[in-house]
């Protein structure tokens, strides 16, 4: 009997090449362990997602606690307007040479 070309490797014998029930662990008739190929491209695809999806929550979490502390109040009677940085007094004056 010819085997047909769309069976599976799987269901086939690698050692006596004869076909095997679908959940058979060994084959009947030679008694070789059935391995059977594990879909671990899968697994590792759903591992490598839960990882990543990890490290973005980590990475959100670190940025909502750590954000920057509010600087210290100044001793300054400036009054600063919102929008434009708080500039220096102006230098105090010497007087004239020969004063």
């Amino acid at each position: 009997m010819e085997e047909t070309q769309t069976q599976k490797r799987a269901d086939v014998c690698q050692r006596c090449l004869e076909p095997v029930p679908p959940k058979a662990a060994r084959c009947p008739r030679c008694g070789e362990p059935i391995h059977r190929p594990a879909n671990i491209r899968l697994i590792l695809g759903v591992f490598g997602l839960v990882m990543f999806l990890a490290v973005v929550l980590l990475a959100i979490r670190l940025m909502q606690t750590s954000g920057a502390r509010p600087a210290p109040p100044d001793d300054t009677d400036q009054q600063q307007t919102p929008g434009r940085p708080q500039t220096p007094p102006p230098p105090p004056r010497k007087p004239a040479l020969g004063q």
